[in-house]
């Protein structure tokens, strides 16, 4: 930690001796170096071997990580990945708000070497370590902005980097939501202190905003929720509403603006889509999440135990703190609780835990019953992040208590305390989980570090280190400890995406396309479709268009109707599929007889104004859709012919379409991939009215003769939304590089 020494007592902070170079000059470039090192150590599976990852974890390998290969693929050919074409017939990717097409951290990974045209494990695992490190140095800034010992500091940022939410969660795109809230509460507090209070009240907007940017929409709402709080509580106690007011209105509409690029194509993509949640089926934008689903993710009070235990399994809801961490909490509330920002954590915490445990909260209730979208956020449990930064906070002011050394009379009752526990521990891991003794023992020498202050035999630095180490070990009991050998038998996606389905995708990349496949999941585990780009109609989403879901995508006359010619799994998926590849994994390729072209035309419509005599059609193994269309709105002119129209030429690119069409006479063409609010088209270079077609599909009216057709994708929300974004960075700009003077404080920072 720190290189001075201070004598027990005083109440300053340390003195840093003289090291040389660069160091001396830069003592916060030393934190953040040593940050860096502590975070490395800690995550060393990831990072200092390939033994392990942290990519088997439900969702990430299957899910998460073939996302962000659609991105990686797109950016190589010059461009951001906002339509995923690859899984049910294509759907918005960054409307799906997940896959973190705007945020700035996906491109970290993005612009990581790939292999073999894919994503790389080890990169991917040292973007993720460089999460956690970003997370403890923005918390680390907050805290040394409050006034903490550097060593303190450094602390409170390593506990925010490795424990509870920040540190268990796997799944990056909540993980980088999370990592902003330190920044978030210091220009918060500053514009409270009446520290340049509106220009700080921007930036507070700033990295609000980049949260709801960073991939998933739960944790910045209850970050939202926690800034609004807190400005609420401020204004009611000090009688400052004008002033409060002020503040929030910066802050929010800065916020909004930044996060514009995001929220806008989610609200529309949310709006033609259905989401899972859980067991049973999806539901729609208008339909209220149940409250059942909200019981059944949030926190049990059975598990705040494991705020104390290890052996909370793993991911984001382990509330992980550890007894290192609690005793400095415990110190902080005995010692400084009559400071504000003391107390600032205090309600935090309690307000996050109150609201995690929503089954067991008649107030959490109201709270989904009146606050507007808040039935939204499905995930109480998303409220430890909250909790976590909160704790966070508690952890940093206990230390640097505990480094001043004045307190000797708390400092020997806590001793005696974690002693106690210390034994409870033990006894509890001598019959029961092996990890309770292992933190047991920990909990010893803690005891042992808080007596040693008392009695003036440990300096500062010694102190510190000492902590930081049983920080870390107690730690490692429960993050990263469930990450998997890669070579062991739980590793089971992993091995398929790294070149164990490659045979298969190389199989199906040789054939004349545009294709599109199916597979059983069972035996593919991952979506195949976008790891390989390789269009499919199946996989693992969270949502997807409701005209697709209606129309029951596994049915034989809808997989016909998207071209589905392949199928994928170890037998048949069904009836009349012939095998034509058998791939080194036991996988094989079966072709589907009988699928439509990815184009085609018509010269016969009808207007269908009820979906469900639309879906019946459809589905109706009688019904010819290669020569009549079904339309929801008035019938372009179409004629009939006795010659064949000519479709030449289909070449699907990650953003659009381009067909070469010669029609007999006038007719519709239709293009088996999903309409969607954002598509465009111009036939010879003229814009073109985009159809929608058998409830879901794309179709062009186009006259007699040769024609070139092109279909793009350019949303106006995302559009609309850029420029936006660019607005809210320009107004932040303005704002905080303003020359301001000092405002009315209604927060005393450091008081």
């Amino acid at each position: 930690m720190s290189a001075g020494i201070i004598r027990s007592g005083q109440d300053q902070p340390p003195v840093v001796n003289s090291p040389s170079g660069w160091v001396a000059r830069f003592p916060t470039a030393r934190d953040a170096l040593l940050l860096l090192v502590l975070i490395i150590g800690f995550f060393w599976k990831l990072v200092l071997t390939k033994q392990y990852t942290f990519l088997e974890a439900p969702d990430v390998a299957n899910q998460v990580l073939p996302w962000l290969q659609v991105q990686a693929a797109a950016l190589r050919q010059g461009t951001v990945a906002l339509w995923d074409s690859y899984l049910f017939g294509g759907q918005s990717l960054i409307g799906q708000v997940q896959p973190a097409a705007a945020s700035p951290i996906t491109y970290l990974l993005l612009l990581a070497p790939l292999k073999d045209g894919h994503l790389r494990p080890e990169f991917v695992h040292y973007w993720f370590v460089l999460i956690h490190y970003l997370a403890a140095l923005f918390a680390y800034f907050f805290f040394r902005d409050t006034g903490c010992r550097r060593a303190a500091a450094v602390t409170g940022g390593l506990f925010f980097g490795i424990a509870g939410f920040v540190g268990n969660t796997t799944w990056p795109q909540i993980l980088v939501c999370a990592i902003w809230t330190p920044l978030v509460f210091l220009f918060l507090l500053r514009s409270l202190a009446g520290r340049r209070p509106i220009g700080s009240a921007a930036l507070a907007g700033l990295f609000l905003g980049l949260s709801w940017l960073s991939g998933h929409h739960q944790v910045p709402l209850f970050i939202s929720l926690a800034v609004a709080g807190a400005l609420s509580a401020f204004a009611v106690r000090r009688g400052a509403w004008r002033a409060v007011s002020l503040r929030w209105a910066v802050l929010f509409t800065c916020a909004l603006l930044i996060a514009a690029v995001q929220i806008l194509p989610a609200l529309e993509y949310g709006h033609q889509a259905v989401r899972w949640l859980g067991a049973g089926p999806p539901v729609d934008w208008s339909t209220k999440v149940p409250y059942a689903v909200h019981e059944a993710q949030a926190l049990n009070p059975a598990d705040l135990i494991y705020f104390v235990l290890p052996g909370g399994g793993s991911g984001m809801s382990n509330p992980v703190a550890g007894i290192t961490a609690l005793s400095l909490v415990v110190l902080a509330l005995a010692l400084t609780l009559n400071r504000p920002l003391t107390r600032l954590f205090l309600w935090l915490a309690i307000g996050g835990l109150l609201f995690c445990l929503a089954r067991d909260n008649v107030f959490h209730g109201i709270a989904y019953a009146l606050i507007p979208f808040l039935d939204k956020a499905r995930s109480p449990i998303m409220a430890l992040s909250v909790v976590h930064f909160a704790l966070s906070g508690l952890v940093a002011l206990g230390m640097d208590q505990f480094l001043k050394g004045s307190e000797t009379l708390w400092l020997r009752r806590l001793a005696l305390g974690v002693l106690a526990a210390a034994a409870v521990l033990f006894t509890v891991g001598v019959f029961g989980p092996g990890r309770c003794a292992a933190v047991g023992f920990f909990a010893s020498l803690l005891a042992a570090v808080y007596w040693l202050r008392t009695r003036g035999r440990l300096g500062v630095a010694a102190s510190a280190a000492l902590v930081c180490a049983l920080l870390m070990l107690e730690l490692g009991n429960t993050t990263g400890a469930n990450y998997v050998d890669r070579k062991g038998p739980d590793s089971l996606v992993l091995p398929r995406l790294m070149g164990g389905t490659s045979d298969i995708a190389a199989f199906l990349q040789r054939q004349p396309g545009p294709l599109r496949a199916e597979f059983r999941y069972e035996d593919m585990l991952f979506n195949f479709g976008d790891w390989y780009g390789i269009e499919t109609m199946s996989g693992f989403l969270p949502s997807v268009p409701k005209a697709v879901y209606k129309l029951t995508w596994w049915n034989p006359a809808v997989l016909r109707l998207y071209g589905v010619g392949y199928a994928i799994g170890r037998t048949p998926l069904r009836d009349g599929q012939r095998e034509i590849f058998a791939g080194a994994s036991g996988l094989k390729v079966f072709a589907n007889p009988e699928t439509y072209p990815r184009a085609w035309t018509v010269h016969a419509a009808d207007r269908i104004r009820d979906p469900d005599e639309a879906l019946r059609l459809i589905t109706n193994e009688q019904m010819d859709l290669r020569s009549r269309a079904l339309l929801n709105e008035p019938v372009p002119p179409l004629e009939s012919c006795q010659a064949q129209d000519e479709v030449s030429r289909v070449r699907e690119l990650p953003q659009s379409v381009e067909i070469s069409v010669n029609m007999a006479c006038s007719g519709l063409l239709v293009v088996a991939d999903n309409a969607a609010p954002g598509w465009s088209a111009d036939v010879d270079g003229a814009p073109s009215k985009i159809y929608t077609v058998d409830l879901t599909l794309r179709g062009i009216a186009a006259e007699r003769g040769p024609h070139q057709i092109t279909m793009r994708y350019r949303p106006g929300s995302v559009l609309v939304g850029f420029w936006l974004t660019i607005a809210g960075l320009l107004v932040t700009a303005a704002l905080s590089l303003r020359a301001e003077p000092a405002g009315k404080a209604v927060f005393p920072l450091r008081g």
